[in-house]
């Protein structure tokens, strides 16, 4: 079966890492560091509202020269979150990523939270089995 037509949820990273929206982004940059991972899910009063990226920092801290520690979260999230099934086809994660121009997807298993599909899961897991 080509890679395209598997399930999404053969490739998520399970268990995504949420952060308060009031939270800086200072810390998000740390706990990705920490973790080596490439987002967060940012919540409000304990709700998904948004994600953070390693690039949002990049783009939205750093090529701006702000100060990582006085920027709250919430200042800077995408939102909102895009999400897909975890049934759903590699082919139909790939184009949903690449009409809303993102690099992670949050997958749900009906309105839970299951984890997250981005272009490294895909790569990194597909290296494995070659």
């Amino acid at each position: 079966m080509p890679i395209e037509d598997n399930f999404v949820a053969s490739y998520v990273t399970r268990g995504a890492i949420t952060i308060d929206h009031k939270d800086h982004a200072k810390r998000a940059a740390e706990i990705m560091s920490e973790l080596n991972i490439g987002c967060l899910i940012i919540t409000m009063n304990g709700t998904p509202a948004g994600i953070i990226t390693d690039k949002d920092i990049v783009s939205k801290i750093a090529a701006q020269d702000r100060v990582a520690s006085s920027v709250e979260l919430h200042e800077i999230m995408s939102q909102p979150l895009i999400t897909i099934k975890g049934n759903a086809t590699v082919r139909e994660a790939l184009n949903l990523m690449v009409k809303n121009g993102i690099n992670h997807l949050v997958v749900k298993d009906n309105e839970a939270i299951i984890g997250i599909f981005s272009y490294r899961n895909l790569v990194n897991t597909e290296k494995a089995v070659l």
